[in-house]
């Protein structure tokens, strides 16, 4: 009995986990939503990752994590951003002032650093 219980806690962790409903490249939040969805900006916009979370069972934590993409492929760190996330339908969102012409990459990570979305996007 006690190997089932076990069992079922593990998979009911695992399927009903944190996921994003909805991730959104936008150049404004309105209303805790994004205005429009976009994938190019211009050099020194500012780009919103909106981010819509379900099955937070209880108050946890996510991160954006946004990427400068060199054009050998490394990927260079520019900003890793702590938002609360705290029920079952949880909207957030960072920004990031883009000073770099070429490619970028926003995840989702969870505190254990798994990836649970990711977008890519230009600067030009």
């Amino acid at each position: 009995m006690k190997k089932i219980l076990l069992v079922f806690f593990i998979l009911s962790n695992f399927a009903f986990g944190l996921e994003v409903n909805r991730d959104i490249l936008t150049t404004s939040i309105e209303n805790r939503e994004p205005i429009n969805e976009i994938s190019e900006f211009n050099l020194y916009d500012k780009a919103y990752y909106f981010t819509e979370i379900t099955n937070a069972n209880e108050e946890q934590y996510i991160y954006h994590v946004w990427y400068y993409i060199q054009e050998n492929g490394i990927k260079n760190k520019m900003a890793k951003v702590k938002l609360k996330v705290a029920g079952n339908r949880w909207r957030t969102w960072s920004s990031k002032n883009l000073w770099l012409e070429g490619v970028w990459e926003v995840e989702v990570v969870d505190k254990d650093n798994n990836l649970l979305s990711k977008k890519e996007f230009v600067v030009k």
